[in-house]
């Protein structure tokens, strides 16, 4: 009977050193699990990405402007470049400056901007939908976690009332035998 209370005592005072540490309160936890997912930062960037998509597609409802440069050289007439104005110049150049303003496309601009929005959206859920679960994965964690040290917590106490109990009788039996 000793021999199984010390070996219960030995397990429960291993399990108690390696459960005193700090443990952190069920929302602390969640924010630590929640700056640590990656999958919680890949969905938020995705997010980011279809609202800069959305803000692409409204800007297709303005004027575009395009503007094209080019210019020629004759190097085989070095001696000419500096001839007087209205000879000949073995160089040209020229800029030309489009501005264009979409009036009609068939409905693909707003129907653009309205996939983005919907787009948009449903990351936004997508989002919020990451984060419920990983609440509730750490959630979980968490509970099973402090069950587990109440139940180490409750291990530690029976094993003080059985080493009282244990006492008790060896102090018995000790004053029994004389």
């Amino acid at each position: 009977m000793k021999k199984i209370i010390t070996i219960l005592t030995l397990l429960c005072s291993f399990g108690l050193k390696a459960g005193a540490q700090q443990f952190l309160s069920r929302e602390a936890y969640r924010d630590k699990v929640e700056a640590y997912s990656q999958v919680l930062k890949q969905q938020r960037l995705k997010t980011m990405a279809n609202t800069e998509a959305r803000k692409i597609a409204n800007t297709g409802f303005l004027p575009q402007i395009d503007i094209t440069a080019e210019g020629t050289a004759n190097l085989n007439r070095l001696d000419d470049w500096n001839s007087p104005a209205g000879q000949y110049r073995p160089y040209t150049y020229q800029a030309l400056a489009t501005l264009g303003q979409p009036l009609y496309t068939g409905g693909s601009l707003i129907a653009q901007k309205k996939i983005a929005k919907a787009d948009e959206e449903l990351d936004r859920l997508a989002v919020e939908l990451t984060l419920d679960q990983i609440h509730y994965q750490s959630d979980a964690v968490y509970w099973n976690a402090s069950a587990a040290l109440a139940t180490l917590e409750a291990a530690a106490r029976f094993e003080e009332i059985i080493n009282q109990q244990y006492n008790i009788i060896l102090d018995r039996f000790n004053d029994g035998d004389r």
